[in-house]
């Protein structure tokens, strides 16, 4: 079992790092943890909160649109080319692909009034397995559309990984 001090939360970020961008919410990219030298990160839980202005529908992504090309959840090697493990064969492109990979851990709202919201949680080790990060190893989830007006029009779109890290030696 991991320490305290061992835990990871870290928000998905452009730079992988947790800085640089953590918003889904504009054009398509990356967004990502990366594992930092001499140190194994062990990945658990990943966490997505969508919010949108508009009623989430089945065959949307948001209220708006469904997604075009989706989002690809995957493993990349130091080279950021090399897939590891995909996670999706076929792209998150509504709003209830989420399933495939969170199961029945997906929580979504309707409310009367306000934005609505749709929680995932992803726990790796109900998938399957738990999967791991080596030094300069990144989770990544890639959206492959514009997530912002013109696109899917969310207002708010984040993604957190959560996990543990070990010190390598050598």
């Amino acid at each position: 079992m991991a320490h305290v001090a061992d835990m990871v939360y870290q928000m998905l970020s452009t730079d992988g790092h947790g800085g640089g961008t953590t918003s889904f919410v504009g054009a398509a990219n990356n967004f990502k943890i990366t594992a930092p030298p001499n140190t194994e990160i062990v990945l658990t839980r990943l966490l997505v909160y969508l919010e949108d202005g508009g009623q989430f529908r089945g065959d949307r992504y948001g209220g708006t649109i469904a997604l075009t090309n989706g989002i690809l959840c995957r493993i990349y090697d130091t080279d950021g080319t090399t897939v590891l493990k995909n996670f999706t064969p076929l792209p998150i492109k509504k709003i209830g692909h989420w399933g495939w990979l969170a199961g029945v851990d997906v929580f979504g709202t309707d409310y009367t009034t306000g934005n609505n919201t749709w929680i995932v949680r992803w726990t790796l080790a109900k998938s399957g397995s738990e999967a791991s990060l080596k030094p300069g190893q990144s989770f990544v989830l890639t959206t492959q559309d514009n997530m912002a007006g013109g696109g899917a029009d969310l207002v708010e779109h984040t993604a957190q990984m959560q996990g543990y890290s070990k010190t390598l030696s050598g």
